[in-house]
């Protein structure tokens, strides 16, 4: 199994962090679904020690989510760039390896 170095709290599993992550995204979803709003992007959770932003990925062959867990310095604006383009680098990889 992959760990991930969790900066709060030391090592933390990859599926256990994407799994909380995966609900926490569906729930959100959930909630705007019934505030008749629609297109959910991502989740920032704003906490105490740092920020956590969690988006899913739009591709049609595999369903993907990226977490970011930052401090609490850390700018959004800096958080929302970085998520911005893995997500874009993660869709053209996607297209690249179904299109062969």
């Amino acid at each position: 199994m992959q760990r991930l170095k969790n900066i709060f709290s030391g090592p933390m599993g990859v599926d256990k962090l994407s799994a909380v992550g995966s609900s926490i995204l569906a729930l959100v979803q959930a909630l705007t679904n019934e505030a008749h709003l629609t297109g959910c992007r991502s989740v920032i959770l704003d906490v105490q020690d740092g920020k956590i932003m969690i988006s899913a990925v739009p591709n049609q062959h595999q369903p993907m989510i990226v977490i970011i867990v930052t401090k609490q310095q850390v700018l959004l604006g800096q958080i929302m760039y970085g998520m911005n383009k893995t997500i874009n680098h993660l869709t053209e990889l996607d297209q690249q390896y179904n299109n062969k």
